[in-house]
């Protein structure tokens, strides 16, 4: 993020904030709370965030 602010590439800035937010998304930082979740669950989220997060790096 910080890289990408000072840049000023707005571009920049919104894929850092989507690779970030997947990650907190995949780590259980955002959406349900992760202890409220089935392990099985909590896995299938992480694996689909690494998907994705592997599918922008290219």
């Amino acid at each position: 993020m910080r890289t990408a602010k000072k840049a000023g590439d707005d571009e920049l800035v919104a894929a850092a904030r989507r690779r970030v937010g997947l990650a907190k998304l995949g780590l259980g930082e955002r959406g349900p709370y992760w202890w409220e979740q089935p392990e099985a669950d909590r896995l299938a989220q992480a694996q689909t965030a690494l998907r994705d997060l592997d599918a922008i790096a290219g």
